[in-house]
Order: structure tokens, then C-alpha cells, then sequence
């Protein structure tokens, strides 16, 4: 439509603000427009205030429409002005790529949008360039070490489809704030906009709660919603994890609620209503439809309004919105939350056995992100997340486990973080990375090309290629590995690399922090996603190569030294004696009897001869070592005593 503007003035409004009336020609405009200056920051970490005008619809007075120009210039430093076309097009021209803004046709268009977003930043995120990668070839992507492959995909945005409008005013073109937010957040930046003044802020560190009241007009509900759809039917992940992707991905986020279920029609009535208390009601439904695992947490900054309306989680919202046995749909996110809960308690016992075995490790040395631990001639090194300093205690304990004759080096995380942690992390375990991204949006592809500084000393040289090591390395795999712990176990299986334990959870997209108009920050899988070797997702998480015998009840068995050891061997093909026998029996007669823990105690002790076919009988702690402990264990069972390990007798025939 077109929304060039006539403006009227009188004596008054000189004074304070200028009035616009839509053209005839746009009568179908919803509301008037009033120009206004508003104060805004004049860059992001400045105190000094500059005036912009915007734009402010009669109907919408809670949204400024910002100049692009403004906005843009807080973030991009650009060589030139932006061109007016004619008939309301204008464009924009930054890193060599051009965006077309058509205020005739609301729609936004870049030839290149990854190229425009990406250069001439005039503020960098903390991660834009990682110190350990050297990127290959220019067409890379904010320093990350990533490249474009293939095809360069367009991408044109038609906000008419979500009664967005794009204005044009006195040779200038206006787009709402939270629009222009949605676009250009993969900037790493986003504006603000309260208590009448701008400002330009880290989207990273939003953690905003946003402005509600008890109630909102019905224009600003329909705009608030419209936005939401509108960033996500073009910037979310759409992870395979969520129930609602596919049908966002085939029919867009309105349509797919209108059909999805019996829910999701009523979950849209909700987010449209002029009652705050019904959008949150409606807002923590639509939790459970995005729900992936983790990275997307509508409630993200608005717990406490959710609080007051008794709608903390999804079970609670269907609840009030539905009863108790409202249908077949609610009841099924009301038993979501005991499933989380069995799911939680299960994962709580898991990192329980994880705690009890690397304590009965040999602790080598510990950080404050990590530690490495030995059990015989395999090392362990469990970290908490993928963060810058993780990168020298991982170094250091490659080297260290090299030095002293390592046999395995397995390394163990449910964390997340930042997925270039574990791009550096694999490329010690084996010669060429192989990663590859999906552009949200655009569909454009990315793949790792870069010079690697392995040895962390600064420079990118020969000195990088000699850093290899003999010994075998593994990733260890479990139920709570979501994000980029799930990352690093397929980067590893995907690189020839062991991935030994049981299935991963999933989770393959950035998490990114969106906000919405009322200034609320929710987190959702955003802008990127890591595609596997074969071209799918990696969001239902791996099967690893060497699936760890565990027991459901206890869930003891996934750090089992020997059956660690014994998997990775089978996995790079090594030879490996036939054993058989029982678990503490060490004189072969079919029973745990004293001798065979006063055998034991010999043999800790240097009495008796250890040799490859007693050594797994007598290791019954799995810790790599014979020792008085062994034998004390195997007396306790002997005399029936039941707290002690319980593979003691079990059969080790392989």
C-alpha cells in the first residue's frame, strides 16, 4: 500500500509535534501518523543524547516507527547514504550487498543478507572473532571461521502478509521498532525503547521484563502478536525437536494454530486478547508447542507477571485455561509436567554416578571450568561449558595425558556455549574439521574453513599442524547432552571420532535472545543451525558408536572404565584379548570367596603378578588400578554384605 504522507500542520502543532494523514490513496491504512523527536543514545555504550524523529500511528501510540537510516547508522558504518529510488524504494548499500526497503509493498529484500548484517560493524559481540581461527577466504562470516558455500540465497521479507508497514515520510523511510529489532538482531545488537528515549543495547545481555499493564489495546494485542509471527516464520530454528516447527515451516505460525489441535486455535484467542492475564495464559501454552529441549524459553524475563497470573508453566496455564480434564490435548500438557519431572529426576541421578566415579578417579588437576582425571591409562577431562576459558585447561590436558603415556582421552560435558569452543575442540582429536551451518532465513549454507592456532600461541604457522597426539580419543555421550554438548558428540562421530555412552538429547540451533514490542526478551532457537554430514539436523540428538550398557534403576554402567576402554578399542579396530571368567574370581573356581580377595590384596601389593587376564577380574571399582580396595570390596561380597559393587560375580566373557 502506499504510505507516503501528506503532512498537516497548525500553530500548535509547531510546537510540539507534526500530525500525518494518510494520502488518499491510503485509506486502507489503519490510523494516522504523528511525527515526533524522540531522544535517543547517539551509539551503543555512549552516554551522549541525540533527537530522532519518528513516526507514531494514532492507534499504536506504544510503537515508534524509527527511521531505518538511524537506526542502521548505530550499527553499521556506512560508506554512503541510502538511495532514494522513486515510488517509496529505497537502498541501502553496506560490505558490497545491497537491502531494498519497498514502502510501497512492505517488503524488505537483501541480495545477500548474511553479507549486509556482517561488515563494517561499528560494535562487535564478544564471539564475532574468535583469537584461535584465521578465516581462509573473505565471503566469511563475522570472523568466525565460517564460510559460505554454494549458491547465494536472497531473501525478500513481505511484512504486508503480517499488516506491518513499512512508511515513507519526507525522503526518509520508517519501519517499527520491533520490526527492525527482529531483522537486524543477528548484529548482535537491538534497540530499546523507554520512558520516551532509545537506545541501542547488547542483545546478549537483554534480559528485559518488558511493560504490562492489566490490560493493552486491541491494536497493540493484533501488533504484538502479528510481530511474533513475523519473526517466527522468518528467524526461528524451527528445530525438529518442537511439535509446532513443521507446521510453521509449511504453512507459517498463524495458519498452524488455527489447525494444529483442539489448543492451539484457543492458545491464538489468548494472545490476541486485550487481558494480559490471557496472553500469558495463551504465552505459556504455546511454550509447549516450541518446547525443544531447552534453547526456546518464551518465559524467559516475565516469570514474575506469569507468577502473579498462575501461569508458570505450561501443565499450570492448560489448567486454568482448560480444567483439569478440559480434553485430550490439554490433559497432554498437563502429564508434560510429570514427564519433565521423571526426566529431570533421572538426569539429577545421572550427573550422581557421573560425581561418584570421577571421584573415585585420580584427579590429575582442576579449573575453574573443568578437571582432568585418570583411571589407569585412560583420561578423563569433564568440563561445564563451552566457553573461552576452557581453551587452555583443554590444551594443557591433551599434553599432559600425551606426556604420560595415554592410551585414551575421553572427554565429557553437558554444557553449552559457543560452538566454536568445540570446533577447537575436535580439531585436536583429529586432522580436518568438518562443520556445516544452515542460515535461518536465508537458507544459506556455512562451512568451517580456517586456519587453526592449536597450539594457542598467537600465530597461525607450521608449529599448528605438528600438534597431534598417538592416543585415542572419545567423546562421552548421555542423556543430558543438549546444545552444544550434543554438537560435540555429532561433530565427533561425523569426524571419525568415538562416541561411546547412551543417546544424546538433542538440540542443534543457536539460542538467540528475541524481544518482543512490549519490550519482553524470550529466548528461542534462532539464526543458525548445525546440519550433520548427511545433511540433516542434529536436534534429535546421536546414537553413539559404542551403546554403554546401563542399568535404568541405578543408571550405573555409563562409566565403566574397562567397558569404556574395552568400546573404544573395538571401535578404531584394535585387538583385543578374549577374556573370560567372573568378576572377582580369581582362582577360577566359579566363586567370590576370601582367597579371592586375599589374591587381590597380594596382587595390589606386587605379591602376585598382574597380567592382562587377571587384571579386569581384580579391577571390580573400574578405576584402571588393583589395589587394597578392590580386595576389600570383593571380601565384603564374599560374606554377603550387599553394598558393593554390584558387577562382583557378574560374567566379564567378551
Amino acid at each position: 500500500m502506499n504510505k507516503k504522507m501528506s503532512i498537516v500542520l497548525s500553530a500548535a502543532m509547531l510546537l510540539s509535534s507534526v500530525a500525518i494523514a494518510p494520502s488518499a490513496a491510503a485509506e486502507e491504512a489503519v490510523g494516522s501518523y504523528e511525527k515526533k523527536s524522540v531522544e535517543a543514545y547517539a551509539a551503543v555504550n555512549s552516554s551522549d543524547i541525540v533527537e530522532y524523529t519518528c513516526l507514531f500511528r494514532s492507534d499504536l501510540p506504544e510503537m515508534p516507527f524509527v527511521n531505518a537510516e538511524d537506526y542502521l547508522g548505530q550499527i553499521i558504518a556506512f560508506d554512503k547514504e541510502a538511495a532514494n529510488n522513486g515510488s517509496g524504494v529505497y537502498t541501502f548499500e553496506n560490505n558490497g550487498y545491497t537491502m531494498t526497503l519497498d514502502a510501497e509493498k512492505d517488503i524488505v529484500s537483501f541480495d545477500f543478507y548474511e553479507g549486509f548484517i556482517s561488515g563494517n560493524l561499528k560494535n562487535t559481540s564478544s564471539f564475532e572473532s574468535f583469537p584461535y581461527f584465521e578465516s581462509k577466504n573473505q565471503l566469511s562470516y563475522s570472523g568466525s571461521g565460517m564460510e559460505f558455500v554454494d549458491d547465494i540465497n536472497s531473501l525478500e521479507i513481505d511484512l504486508s502478509e503480517y499488516d506491518l508497514d513499512i512508511v515513507e515520510e519526507d525522503g526518509s523511510v520508517y519501519l517499527p521498532l520491533s520490526t527492525l529489532n527482529d531483522i537486524f538482531l543477528d548484529t548482535s545488537y537491538t534497540m530499546t525503547y523507554k520512558k520516551n528515549k532509545l537506545h541501542m543495547v547488547n542483545a546478549d545481555q537483554m534480559g528485559a521484563k518488558g511493560s504490562f499493564s492489566n490490560t493493552r489495546s486491541k491494536e497493540y494485542a493484533k501488533f504484538i502478536y502479528d510481530e511474533f509471527c513475523f519473526a517466527s516464520d522468518y528467524f526461528y530454528g524451527k528445530p525438529s525437536n518442537a511439535l509446532i516447527s513443521d507446521g510453521i515451516a509449511k504453512n507459517g505460525l498463524d495458519k498452524t494454530l488455527d489447525s494444529y489441535d483442539s489448543v492451539t486455535p484457543r492458545i491464538k484467542e489468548l494472545l490476541l486478547s486485550e487481558s494480559t492475564e490471557d496472553f500469558c495464559s495463551g504465552w505459556m501454552l504455546l511454550q509447549y508447542y516450541f518446547d525443544d529441549g531447552g534453547h526456546t524459553l518464551l518465559d524467559y524475563s516475565i516469570k514474575d507477571i506469569l507468577k502473579k497470573y498462575d501461569v508458570t508453566t505450561p501443565a499450570s496455564a492448560a489448567r486454568k485455561v482448560f480444567g483439569e480434564n478440559g480434553n485430550k490435548d490439554a490433559d497432554a500438557i498437563i502429564a508434560s509436567e510429570e514427564k519433565k519431572a521423571q526426566n529431570l529426576q533421572n538426569f539429577s541421578k545421572m550427573i550422581s554416578k557421573k560425581i561418584e566415579a570421577y571421584n573415585s578417579f585420580e584427579t590429575i588437576q582442576e579449573w575453574s571450568n573443568g578437571k582432568l582425571c585418570r583411571s589407569g591409562d585412560t583420561y578423563f577431562f569433564d568440563f561445564s561449558d563451552f566457553s573461552m576459558d576452557v581453551i587452555e585447561p583443554f590444551k594443557w590436558s591433551m599434553d599432559y595425558a600425551a606426556e604420560h603415556g595415554a592410551k585414551n582421552f575421553v572427554v565429557d560435558t553437558n554444557g553449552g556455549g559457543h560452538s566454536d569452543i568445540a570446533i577447537y575442540m575436535i580439531s585436536l582429536m583429529c586432522d580436518n574439521v568438518k562443520y556445516t551451518e544452515r542460515m535461518i532465513g536465508s537458507d544459506n549454507l556455512m562451512k568451517f574453513n580456517a586456519r587453526i592456532d592449536k597450539n594457542i600461541d598467537g600465530k597461525f604457522d607450521e608449529k599448528d599442524d605438528e600438534v597431534k597426539y598417538d592416543f585415542r580419543c572419545a567423546v562421552m555421550a548421555n542423556r543430558g547432552c543438549y546444545s552444544c554438548a550434543n554438537i560435540l558428540a555429532c561433530m565427533a562421530q561425523d569426524n571419525g571420532i568415538c562416541v561411546i555412552g547412551e543417546r544424546t538429547a538433542g538440540g542443534s540451533c543457536a539460542a538467540t535472545v528475541r524481544i518482543l514490542p512490549n519490550g519482553a526478551a524470550y529466548n528461542i532457537s534462532g539464526y543458525s543451525m548445525y546440519l550433520r554430514e548427511d545433511g540433516k539436523d542434529a536436534d534429535e540428538g546421536v546414537e553413539p558408536d559404542v551403546l554403554m550398557q546401563i542399568s535404568e534403576e541405578d543408571l550405573s554402567g555409563l562409566y565403566d572404565v574397562n567397558m569404556i576402554n574395552k568400546g573404544i578399542a573395538e571401535f578404531y579396530g584394535d585387538p583385543i584379548p578374549q577374556q573370560s571368567g567372573i568378576y572377582g574370581d580369581l582362582d577360577s573356581d566359579s566363586k567370590v570367596t576370601s582367597a579371592d580377595a586375599l589374591f587381590v590384596l597380594r596382587m595390589s601389593v606386587g605379591l602376585e603378578a598382574e597380567t592382562t587376564d587377571n587384571k579386569p577380574l581384580a579391577d571390580v571399582d573400574s578405576d584402571g588400578e588393583v589395589n587394597s580396595a578392590d580386595a576389600l570390596d570383593i571380601l565384603r561380597f564374599s560374606v554377603g554384605l550387599s553394598d558393593v559393587n554390584t558387577k562382583i560375580s557378574n560374567a566379564i566373557t567378551a
